[in-house]
């Protein structure tokens, strides 16, 4: 039992093992296996629940084979018969804890569930006489090598609760199976295990040194690279004055509780990291264009697009058309309002309705995506998905398999209400107002001067007396205002059809653009985002199981 410094701080050890196994759960439990997260949570429970109930005392095991002696070694520790030692196997049929010191532990030992204790005198003569054990709870272990099956059990609960371990063989038994099978399980508590090759008086020196050294190379290969072998014999007393003090010390530092959970921790992090890969695919900042692209064609764009430069000349004509002819436009249907994609047209008379209602009553009338559209977001979604998954475990690559396909009406739901709330444009240009205005003074121009000649062509035609026509220069002022109307008028309508082509395509490009980044908001809302989810939570749980395992 090499027992740590206690200025590597296992206190601080625990703290950011246990903090970095709640966050590696918190994250990653979803795309663990089931038993070993619900294990390990019940690790973490256990490891709550022996923090808090007592820090004053160390639990060590004598666990061991059936006539390996650890019963007599138990009774040489407490200075009295109180595990039966005899030839019957198994002698020990129920675990006994002996107490030294003055507090009786009781809570532990009830949480422990040991009923039969021994609270050992102060100042008791013992064949280990070694002072200074206050805090030590020695438990006799039934054998775990016991035919009876609730021997077997009661070993394996206590191994899961005790905080060091005295490992107790013989020459006979050291190489059966069955110990090293524990030992393996103990490899992560190397620190707070003890081997000792009891009945060493039945070998010789030789033999001593060849059993420890072969002992020592099996310990080795079931991991247990820092577990010193100790040599013992109650009969003549060999080694007990070395096992008194390897316990005298781990009681004293305090620490063995703290290791062994941090021991209980590695070896779930372990057994979780193999589900974990070691690094996680990187993910383009934004959705890639192949996907926004499909996403548009689902959301129906091209007839958005086509709608709003409709819409454009439309209303450019019903403002700047020659008056006579603005009320055709009237009759013209509203491609936008059609599509139900008019409410910013006039925001300050669109009412809201309540959130819940919202996705209810505020849809598009777009026509509904073709087959080839889905499948086009398909192809798109399963490329980002191929990406995503390089490397990862399957449960992880399912998890993001699924995230980057989201059901299609889901999708197109929120497509549809993303669409909705964007503004396409649909202000009055500043200049249809002034052309506007001037088509119309050219109007009344045209309309006076040619009313003024009909009027004089009338009087003439009667033989009446004309009234005198006024003239600017050479030109009278009817015909002027008609020649000047009638011009002005052809020139504005020339000039409004090649202004309200650019205005429209300008229109066009601005909608593409809000479309764009409505469609790429949705985009990594609904596929990017769930999947950089999946890929930062497994990120999370690797940082922190790597960071328990080098605790």
């Amino acid at each position: 039992m090499n027992n740590p410094d206690p200025t590597n701080g296992p206190n601080t050890r625990l703290t950011l093992a246990l903090e970095g196994m709640i966050t590696a759960l918190e994250h990653g439990s979803n795309y663990l296996p089931t038993d070993t997260v619900e294990q390990t949570r019940t690790l973490l429970d256990r490891a709550g629940e022996r923090i808090a109930i007592s820090g004053n005392h160390t639990v060590i095991a004598l666990a061991g084979t059936t006539g390996s002696g650890k019963s007599t070694l138990f009774n040489a520790f407490v200075g009295d018969l109180i595990s039966e030692v005899g030839r019957l196997r198994p002698t020990t049929t129920t675990t006994t804890a002996a107490i030294w010191g003055n507090d009786p532990a009781t809570e532990l030992l009830d949480w422990l569930n040991i009923p039969n204790r021994h609270h050992v005198p102060p100042g008791t003569t013992t064949r280990i006489n070694t002072p200074n054990l206050d805090g030590l709870i020695l438990l006799d272990l039934p054998d775990f090598d016991s035919y009876r099956t609730e021997h077997r059990e009661e070993v394996d609960r206590l191994l899961q609760l005790t905080d060091a371990f005295l490992w107790v063989t013989d020459p006979q038994k050291y190489a059966d199976a069955l110990i090293h099978t524990y030992l393996r399980r103990a490899s992560d508590h190397t620190n707070i295990s003890t081997v000792l090759l009891n009945q060493a008086d039945r070998l010789t020196n030789e033999e001593q040194i060849a059993c420890a050294n072969d002992l020592q190379r099996l310990l080795h290969e079931d991991g247990l690279t820092n577990t010193h072998v100790l040599l013992t014999s109650t009969l003549t007393g060999q080694g007990l004055t070395e096992l008194g003090h390897t316990v005298a010390t781990t009681v004293a530092t305090k620490t063995a509780t703290r290791e062994r959970l941090i021991g209980d921790l590695h070896r779930h992090a372990r057994a979780l990291r193999e589900h974990v890969a070691d690094t996680e695919p990187t993910l383009p900042e934004n959705a890639p264009t192949n996907l926004i692209d499909a996403l548009a064609k689902t959301a129906g764009t091209p007839t958005i697009l086509d709608a709003v430069e409709q819409d454009y000349r439309r209303r450019a004509t019903a403002t700047t058309g020659w008056p006579p002819l603005r009320w055709r436009q009237k009759l013209t249907p509203d491609p936008l309002k059609r599509l139900r994609l008019d409410a910013h047209r006039h925001p300050e008379t669109t009412t809201a309705p309540p959130e819940e209602f919202n996705t209810l009553l505020n849809r598009t009338s777009l026509p509904a995506p073709t087959a080839t559209a889905h499948a086009g977001v398909d192809l798109a979604t399963r490329r980002l998905g191929e990406t995503a998954i390089t490397g990862l475990p399957r449960p992880w690559a399912y998890a993001i398999a699924a995230a980057t396909h989201p059901a299609h009406d889901d999708l197109a739901d929120a497509l549809d209400q993303a669409i909705l709330n964007v503004d396409l444009g649909q202000r009055r240009p500043a200049w249809w107002t002034i052309i506007g205005a001037l088509q119309l003074a050219a109007t009344i121009a045209l309309a006076t001067g040619l009313t003024w000649l009909l009027l004089l062509a009338g009087i003439g035609y009667l033989q009446l007396p004309a009234p005198a026509t006024p003239t600017i220069g050479p030109i009278p002022l009817p015909t002027l205002l008609l020649a000047t109307g009638a011009l002005t008028t052809l020139l504005l309508a020339l000039l409004t059809r090649t202004w309200t082509r650019i205005g429209a395509h300008r229109a066009r490009t601005r909608a593409e653009k809000r479309l764009h980044t409505a469609i790429d908001d949705v985009a990594r809302t609904r596929v990017i985002t769930p999947v950089r989810d999946i890929l930062t939570a497994h990120r999370t749980t690797r940082e922190n199981l790597d960071k328990i395992l080098a605790s």
